[in-house]
Parts: C-alpha cells; sequence; structure tokens
C-alpha cells in the first residue's frame, strides 16, 4: 500500500500506518512467521486505497447485508472447543430472529455440580499460569500454582489459581464468550481473555479445558482439568500457543535461514538425553487431591 508503514514483531504483532484513511491497523495473530505473513495480505485487500470496502459517503441502507454482517459477527469463535449448541437454521430467513436473543446460557450440567465450590491442593508437579515462552520473552518467571479452586454459575466457570502469596481469579465463559479481565503476577498487571469449554473424556470423567489469552501478546495458556475418583483428585495439563517447538523454530530462523543451527540444536539435545526434560518444561502437569473450603485439611473421602 503506497505511502503506509509498519512495525512488526514475533508471532503474528503487526501495526500497520495508513495515511490515507488516517488510520491504524494492530494486529496480534499469533503466527508462526516473524515479519511478513496473511495479516499483510489482509490489510493490503480490505485497506489498500482502491479497496472496495471503502467509499467517500456513507453506504445506503441495507437490511439483507446487515443482517448477514451480524450474523456473521455473532458466529466468530476464536477457539473451537467452546462453540455453544447452534439454533437450526431458519427455513425462512424473512422471518429472521436474532440468534443472540434467543439462546440463553446453559445451567451447569449435572455432571460438573460436585466439582462446584471444589478446591484443590497441589501435590506433584509444577505449573504457571504464564506461557513458557512469555515468560522467556518477558524475562518474568511467576510462582508455580499450589491451590485451585472452582466455582459454576449459568454460562460461566470461576476458577482462582493460588501462585505463591497472590492469587489469581479467572471468570471464563462456557458460551464462547471470552471473559475479559486482569491478572497480577509478582505486581505485573496482563489483560487476558478467558473461555472454557466442560465435558466427559472417554471414562465419563468431568474434563474442564480452559482457554487463557493473553491479550496484549500472540500468546495463549491451555490448562486441561481431569477430575477423578469421584472429583477427589484431579490432574491438570498444561499447553500453549505458539507451542514451545515452534517459537525455537521461528527464533533459529532469524538467526539462520539454513535450518543447520536448529538441527545442530535438536540433535545436542538428543545426544544429551534431554527429551524429556523438555517435554517436562514445555508440557507441565499436575496432580492435586480435594481439600475443605477454607483449604486446611483433605476431605476424609480423599484420605
Amino acid at each position: 500500500i503506497k505511502r503506509s508503514f509498519q512495525y512488526s514483531g514475533l508471532f503474528g504483532q503487526h501495526v500497520i500506518i495508513l495515511p490515507h484513511l488516517d488510520a491504524v491497523v494492530a494486529m496480534t495473530g499469533g503466527s508462526q512467521t516473524f515479519v511478513s505473513d496473511e495479516a499483510s495480505e489482509i490489510t493490503e485487500k480490505y485497506f489498500a486505497e482502491n479497496a472496495e470496502g471503502f467509499h467517500a459517503k456513507p453506504l445506503k441502507p441495507n437490511i439483507r447485508a446487515l443482517r448477514k454482517l451480524k450474523d456473521t459477527v455473532a458466529h466468530l469463535y476464536a477457539v473451537k472447543e467452546t462453540i455453544p449448541p447452534q439454533p437450526p437454521a431458519n427455513p425462512l430467513p424473512f422471518f429472521h430472529k436474532d440468534t443472540a436473543q434467543i439462546i440463553a446460557p446453559r445451567p451447569v450440567p449435572e455432571f460438573a455440580k460436585p466439582l462446584d465450590g471444589a478446591s484443590y491442593q497441589i501435590k506433584e508437579g509444577s505449573g504457571s499460569i504464564m506461557p513458557l515462552t512469555m515468560q522467556i520473552m518477558t524475562n518474568h518467571f511467576p510462582m508455580t500454582i499450589r491451590e485451585i479452586s472452582f466455582a459454576f454459575t449459568p454460562g460461566m466457570c470461576h476458577i482462582c489459581l493460588h501462585c505463591g502469596e497472590e492469587s489469581c481469579m479467572l471468570s471464563a465463559g462456557l458460551e464462547n464468550e471470552p471473559f475479559r479481565g486482569n491478572i497480577t503476577l509478582d505486581g505485573e498487571s496482563y489483560p487476558v481473555g478467558c473461555s472454557a469449554y466442560l465435558t466427559k473424556d472417554e471414562d465419563g470423567r468431568p474434563v474442564l479445558k480452559l482457554f487463557i489469552s493473553f491479550l496484549q501478546t500472540p500468546f495463549m495458556r491451555i490448562i486441561k482439568f481431569v477430575f477423578y475418583q469421584n472429583a477427589q483428585k484431579i490432574v491438570a495439563r498444561f499447553y500453549e500457543q505458539p507451542s514451545l517447538e515452534d517459537s525455537i523454530e521461528v527464533l533459529f530462523r532469524m538467526m539462520d535461514n539454513s535450518g543447520l543451527l536448529q538441527m545442530r540444536f535438536y540433535d545436542a539435545i538428543t545426544q544429551q538425553k534431554m527429551q524429556g526434560r523438555l517435554l517436562k518444561l514445555s508440557l507441565p502437569k499436575m496432580h492435586g487431591i480435594r481439600i475443605d473450603p477454607k483449604g486446611i485439611k483433605e476431605s476424609s473421602s480423599a484420605s
């Protein structure tokens, strides 16, 4: 685009200045490239001087187009797993109804009610709210999670994570509505958007998958909680996007496009038998046991 310029960062972070529109476009895409990716093509397609979407005068009223736009916006899903059940398509589009007004928050499922108000003390393993790649890039290594509490309301999940002397309360939408909030780690505040997915695994155990997007970064922390032994015990598995492996690949491409440096790195890991340690760092796991509401003693059924 003529007379435009941009700032680019890792993992699809772009700030594009468009003087001809007196506008600035900011993107945090989470892609695995450094400077150029699909964001450049999207910007050129929709924001160039000859782009079809821009007009010197207001558009004429178009009820059908406005309805289509509202429907598209209402069905944009950041995390596919959290998409709520959709109503059947209306065979008579003339009698259109706003689906956002039809779908009410679902009640808490019966299998999740034993989890409401439950607290767990971590007995084994470690894990952090912040993705490992983000920790490395910000030089911020928060305390590991030592206690977790859960509460549910229609369409919402509330999770309290105790990390050292600090506690982080996260409210996550169960209807694919990322709930905005802030978490504070070691005095540093981070705006986040949280959504969650509640289901059962193949053994009928309750599973809660939590998605924490750090809104000012391209990073997302994913925590999968599996409850077992009548919800008296819990295992939490930690994932992140972009993954640590993808992040390492991007960093090596910045230093050496040939791939030779990356190959030597992985060869060194293999020779020194460090795969297991690297796996524990990149995909941590924690085990916990249920405690009473005050967190003082373990429940009698867990002993």
